[in-house]
């Protein structure tokens, strides 16, 4: 386009040249006559492009006044602008429209320059859709045309697999992970699939291991599901002693869970689970052992796993020597338990030796050790029998190794040279048990009645259900409600007293033998100079010693109170608590030979300990008044001592303080 401009130049002055000839050689040659004037040429105008900031400056394009031309086209011109568009031609470098189109013909009549107008190309954007990695575009955002390259990251666990290239509806060619920029903004969807890793159980003896993922049981798993293995022992024999699972890395995988179900996060690679299994040891105990026995609670234990020996000396015998050794010659470590001692099974095999030797019977013997006024009556004092009462102080240590029969088990031995109960991981002192003497002639019988100077236990009074009563008696031929929950003959407090079986509400038997009162508290010895006597249950016996009727004896002939019993050891009545002959006082009065004060051991057997002097009677609770109608919701009530020795009301199943009393020759 440049040398055609220049052409046009050259022709034109060519032209004016042989003109200018012509009229010369014809005023030469011709006479007088002038030469005609030549024809004045059109004038010329030139036409300046500039750029405006695009690529190249300026270019000129020559216009014939008065004819109308083409504009030179912008791609002739080879003017551009990056990111911007040609818009057309202005008058000048900061107009706003157009004055002239790309390639429009205009008509020169003066020398002009027109300038370049850009408009700015539109930018569109790559938008990313990535589940399982990341994606980054390069660029970012571009016009039309652009070239886009593409990258990515995987999540943890996962593999990229193709992408997915969409502009509206249409879809994008992505070649090498690159694409072409459409004229519309676009969306990039990166693939990935997740990664199989291999679960590998190792070969496993005495058992067997199963990888689940829920129910599904598996050999391949993804990062980050979670894979539950199942161990199960070849027989009870064996158990599972060690699980693992160890990574391709080697590391190893943190295991949640105990027992034989344990589960694990899948880390992003391979992993191998491997278990072992061990087996039981065995325990042996001596055929036979004079002077006691020791039982074991388990033939043949896991390493690990505690093993109770019981420990059950014959009376007058105590426990001499008791060792566990294992396969390999070594002494296992015994502790002192409630029942008897433990130890921990180790990885072999043990056998357990024990001896026994003869103790001294205990020393409890009737002695009478001083008098006590009371009310201004004088009382006997008597030791008789030996009881767990005092805690032990700090400075007493005690050896368990030297023990004597006992209440439930046997007593151990204190540096005070006294003997020890142990309850509730305390120790309380065996001391004898002080006794008042009531009356040496109990109920015109001869007998001498004791009563324990102090509350020495807590059971509740808990008789059976009437259900229950009509299978073990028979010959009533018709028991009342409140017969079953206060009935003297069938309660808890009277089979603790003198070592019977109790049947419970449940139907449930328990029977006191060595934990009895009757049993530990007396020696063969004691307990045959404590005389087995009838003990009033009638309605009478419920009543004051005054007369003073808290029963309806006119309506309610057919209500058994209970029948007399015939008991070594029992409670007092309302009617023995207020008779003066004893020292009592009236019913309704305060009386501090009535109260009484708990030991040490007897405050953590009861419900309340925070009433010091209440203590339970033998007599059930009914109505104050002749005449009334029964109440029922009585008959859960019995009457007891409160703690400032008056009588008041208490439920029979709050275990309360017990307060034995007992017959002499």
């Amino acid at each position: 386009m440049k040398n055609l401009k220049k052409l046009t130049v050259l022709f034109a002055a060519a032209l004016a040249l042989y003109l200018f000839a012509s009229c010369s050689n014809s005023a030469g040659g011709g006479g007088s006559n002038p030469a005609p004037s030549a024809p004045t040429p059109p004038a010329q105008y030139i036409v300046t492009f500039n750029a405006n900031n695009g690529t190249s400056a300026t270019e000129t394009q020559t216009f014939t006044a008065g004819t109308a031309q083409a504009l030179t086209s912008i791609s002739d011109l080879g003017f551009s602008k990056s990111g911007f568009y040609f818009a057309g031609w202005g008058t000048s470098a900061d107009a706003t429209e157009s004055a002239y189109a790309d390639g429009a013909e205009y008509t020169a009549s003066a020398d002009i320059t027109f300038y370049a107008l850009w408009s700015a190309m539109p930018v569109y954007s790559v938008n990313i859709s990535s589940e399982h990695g990341t994606v980054t575009p390069s660029p970012a955002t571009g016009i039309a045309g652009t070239e886009i390259t593409l990258s990515n990251t995987p999540a943890t666990g996962w593999q990229f697999d193709s992408y997915t290239v969409t502009a509206g509806s249409t879809n994008i060619a992505v070649v090498n992970n690159k694409f072409t920029m459409p004229g519309q903004d676009v969306t990039v969807t990166a693939n990935f699939t997740a990664i199989d890793y291999d679960v590998e159980i190792s070969s496993i003896t005495n058992g067997s291991v199963v990888a689940k993922i829920g129910t599904s049981t598996v050999n391949t798993a993804n990062y980050g599901q979670t894979i539950t293995l199942t161990a199960t022992a070849e027989s009870d024999n064996y158990r599972l002693n060690t699980l693992s699972v160890t990574a391709n890395d080697g590391t190893s995988v943190t295991l949640s869970g105990t027992d034989n179900a344990r589960t694990f996060v899948m880390p992003a690679q391979s992993v191998t689970v491997n278990a072992t299994f061990d087996s039981k040891h065995t325990i042996t105990l001596p055929t036979s052992i004079e002077g006691g026995t020791i039982i074991v609670d388990k033939t043949a234990a896991f390493a690990g796993e505690t093993v109770l020996l019981t420990i059950s000396p014959v009376f007058a015998y105590k426990l001499e020597t008791l060792t566990v050794t294992n396969s390999d010659g070594a002494s296992e470590v015994l502790n002192e338990n409630d029942n008897g001692r433990i130890f921990t099974m180790p990885a072999k095999n043990v056998t357990v030796t024990a001896t026994f030797a003869e103790i001294p019977a205990a020393s409890g013997e009737y002695t009478r050790i001083g008098t006590k006024t009371i009310n201004g009556v004088e009382y006997d004092i008597v030791t008789f029998g030996l009881w767990p009462q005092t805690k032990k102080v700090d400075s007493v240590s005690i050896d368990t190794t030297q023990q004597k029969p006992g209440k439930g088990n046997y007593y151990y031995k204190g540096s005070d040279g006294q003997w020890y109960y142990k309850a509730w991981n305390e120790y309380y002192k065996v001391e004898p048990i002080k006794w008042r003497v009531l009356t040496t002639d109990y109920n015109g019988t001869g007998k001498k009645l004791l009563l324990s100077e102090s509350i020495l236990y807590g059971v509740s009074y808990c008789a059976a259900k009437k259900n229950e009563l009509q299978r073990m008696v028979n010959s009533i031929s018709s028991i009342k409600d409140y017969v079953s929950v206060n009935s003297y003959e069938f309660s808890q407090v009277r089979a603790f007293l003198n070592g019977l079986t109790w049947l419970d509400g449940s139907g449930q038997k328990y029977t006191y033998s060595n934990d009895s009162f009757l049993q530990a508290a007396f020696t063969d010895s004691e307990r045959n100079k404590i005389v087995r006597t009838s003990v009033d249950n009638s309605r009478r016996s419920a009543n004051p010693d005054d007369g003073t009727e808290l029963y309806d004896t006119s309506s309610n002939d057919d209500w058994i109170i209970t029948r007399q019993t015939n008991d070594k050891i029992f409670l007092l009545s309302v009617q023995e608590v207020t008779k003066t002959e004893y020292g009592f006082a009236a019913y309704n009065d305060d009386d501090p030979a009535r109260g009484q004060d708990y030991t040490d051991y007897a405050k953590n057997c009861v419900d309340y300990p925070e009433f010091p002097k209440s203590y339970l009677l033998r007599s059930p609770f009914y109505t104050r008044q002749a005449g009334i109608t029964l109440n029922r919701s009585m008959t859960i009530y019995l009457n007891a001592v409160a703690p400032h020795g008056s009588i008041m009301v208490n439920k029979v199943s709050e275990k309360t303080g017990v307060v034995p009393a007992l017959c002499v020759e």
